[in-house]
């Protein structure tokens, strides 16, 4: 395979992407910025409970709390069992009997609460006959055909005594309801209504579906825009029916980060306040919902209210701001501007076919279909495919450009293969910029792809250039080949297992305490594999590729293959950091940025190395000549 030759238009292209994008990603900047208000959330049970250990009322704990950076109280629905439980009720096959007791000691008490459980019963059982009476001092609702069971399970909406804590605290009120079986659209539209008539902003799903899972989803949407309520996505969950609001309305959501208090105990204090603050900067999650770090203390509300004063402060610290969450805008980034990014790919993705291919009638056909693809992006179906073609495009260039460059220092090779590569990463945030990608209604497809396929085809065509394949094939394999491709294989699969959205691989101790060091030493912590693998590895392949042309090295070509392949992880990593559009853009680039210095730092190091060994080696083979 030939050198490649850079056509003089090649770099003036590449720049052209760049400003187009930017200009893109300047929108999503401004909508970013505009919107960095973040709402702490805790559980009313939350807080029942930690006052009554501290020997508190409710209302004083929910003022200490709000004092602390309190922004909203997490309200669930009610069910007639609970009612029972708590002594209010007695149920008598299908006739639920409501009486005075210690605990609600007026008339009115009782008709109000009576009226409640009618309400939710007629919600519930919209056909059957919900009758109500006074049978002496008792109130007495009776509902036909239906089952003591189902009767329990009823659920009798928000209670409006704790709401009415809740607002004279001045907080606001996230509303959990639940997906019964048997739903019907009426049932939702009148859960939502009744919500909202108690206060509530923001709908929570309760348990793992949506309330109106699946064929009455419509009604949830709709009921949440007519009662201008909106729609709070959790992080890392899979609740039914969540993608489907997040793809139908990504207007009325808004985001937000939970841990449960088990998985808050495994960490360290300052490790449980980093990982909420680090939700609202780093992922823009606009709703944290707190629970205490542990469940014992001598003085439990005080210390919860102190871990809440201590989220608020760290989120200050990095920028952020507490407030009522809101929704994201739409960056209204105009279709023909995405079309105009993909378009000026083409020119990039000729350059890189043409080089591998040559200029054969098989090149001209992929670089035709490259162009299809790059016209469908016109469409939010065909985007998809040309931000993950140009993905792989910049990173495999930014390689081609190196190797047909005559360069004669290290740094500046290196920063323009970085430079190449970001404007595949640009590319990909400014045709993929809009609401949807905000929530996480829609993301980046084929992480894994755009990691590894640029990473082979570097291998591939560096092995081309530097080695003999055929006669390499023909050779007996030896020990050290046959463990050394095993290494690679090892930590291909290991890379593999950590690409992606979701990716299986947990992060063990030792790498959590060197990320929260270098949190610590670090404005924004970068990418492990790029500053302490790909950047150095890239570095010290260009050394040797610079070397090898000056000494004219030919034993040091295949090493070279091999160092520069390694070093294109970092290029694919910088690409991949800016396909998470949820991440905020600027916190992205920075990411890239920071993560140049460290990397420059060890690369440069191990090059001296390096290089000191090839010049013993090149005085000893002058000595044995």
């Amino acid at each position: 395979m030939n050198r490649p030759a850079i056509p003089i238009w090649l770099l003036p292209c590449i720049a052209l992407t760049a400003l187009a994008s930017g200009y893109s990603i300047l929108k999503r900047h401004q909508v970013e910025s505009k919107n960095k208000a973040v709402t702490i959330a805790v559980e009313y049970e939350t807080v029942e409970a930690l006052a009554a250990s501290q020997g508190e009322s409710v209302d004083k704990a929910l003022l200490n709390l709000k004092e602390q950076g309190l922004g909203a109280l997490v309200l669930g629905e009610e069910t007639v069992y609970d009612l029972i439980a708590e002594g209010y009720a007695n149920l008598t096959g299908n006739e639920l009997t409501l009486r005075q007791d210690r605990v609600v000691s007026s008339t009115k008490a009782v008709e109000a609460l009576a009226d409640r459980v009618k309400q939710g019963l007629k919600t519930r059982f919209n056909d059957m006959k919900v009758v109500t009476g006074q049978e002496g001092e008792e109130s007495v609702v009776r509902v036909e055909f239906a089952s003591p069971s189902l009767i329990r399970q009823t659920a009798i909406g928000l209670n409006p005594s704790v709401a009415q804590l809740a607002q004279k605290a001045n907080l606001g009120i996230i509303c959990r309801l639940s997906n019964p079986t048997g739903v019907t659209s009426t049932y939702v539209t009148e859960s939502l209504k009744w919500a909202k008539s108690l206060g509530a902003s923001v709908f929570l799903p309760q348990g793992d579906q949506v309330l109106g899972r699946r064929n009455s989803l419509d009604a949830t949407v709709k009921a949440l825009q007519a009662n201008g309520m909106l729609y709070a996505s959790p992080e890392f969950t899979k609740i039914g029916g969540d993608a489907n609001v997040l793809a139908e309305a990504p207007e009325i959501v808004v985001r937000l980060h939970s841990a449960q208090t088990a998985e808050l105990d495994k960490l360290p204090l300052a490790d449980a306040i980093d990982r909420y603050a680090k939700a609202a900067r780093e992922r823009n999650m606009r709703i944290l919902l707190v629970r205490p770090v542990t469940n014992a203390s001598p003085n439990p509300l005080n210390d919860f209210a102190e871990f809440i004063k201590s989220i608020n402060d760290e989120i200050r610290k990095e920028g952020g701001d507490m407030g009522v969450a809101r929704p994201f805008e739409d960056s209204e980034v105009p279709s023909i501007l995405k079309l105009v990014i993909a378009l000026t790919v083409i020119p990039t993705a000729y350059f890189v076919i043409t080089s591998l291919f040559g200029f054969r009638t098989p090149a001209y056909v992929l670089t035709g279909l490259f162009a299809l693809v790059c016209l469908a992006s016109f469409t939010n179906s065909g985007r998809p495919f040309a931000a993950l073609a140009a993905a792989m495009v910049f990173p495999i260039a930014s390689f081609l450009i190196l190797d047909g460059r005559d360069g004669k220092h290290i740094l500046p090779e290196f920063l323009l293969v970085c430079a190449v590569s970001l404007v595949g990463g640009l590319a990909v945030a400014g045709m993929l910029n809009g609401l949807p990608y905000f929530v996480k209604a829609s993301e980046f497809k084929g992480i894994k792809v755009a990691v590894f396929a640029p990473i082979f085809v570097v291998g591939y065509y560096l092995a081309a250039r530097y080695v003999d394949l055929k006669a390499a094939m023909r050779n007996p394999i030896t020990w050290g080949a046959a463990l050394l491709s095993i290494a690679v294989l090892v930590a291909l699969m290991f890379m593999n297992s950590r690409t992606g959205n979701d990716n299986p691989a947990g992060v063990s101790d030792l790498e959590l305490k060197f990320r929260n060091i270098l949190d610590a030493v670090l404005f924004v912590r970068p990418r492990t594999k790029s500053f302490l693998i790909g950047h150095p590895m890239l570095i010290v392949g260009i050394g040797m590729l610079l070397w090898q042309r000056k000494k004219n090295v030919v034993k040091l070509a295949p090493w070279t293959a091999l160092v520069l392949t390694i070093g294109a992880i970092g290029q694919t990593d910088i690409v991949n950091t800016l396909c998470h559009i949820h991440t905020p853009v600027a916190l992205s680039l920075l990411r890239n940025c920071v993560a140049l210095v460290p990397g420059c730092i060890i690369g440069f190091l191990a090059w001296g190395l390096v290089r000191r060994s090839l010049a013993k080696g090149e005085g000893e083979a002058l000595q044995r000549g």
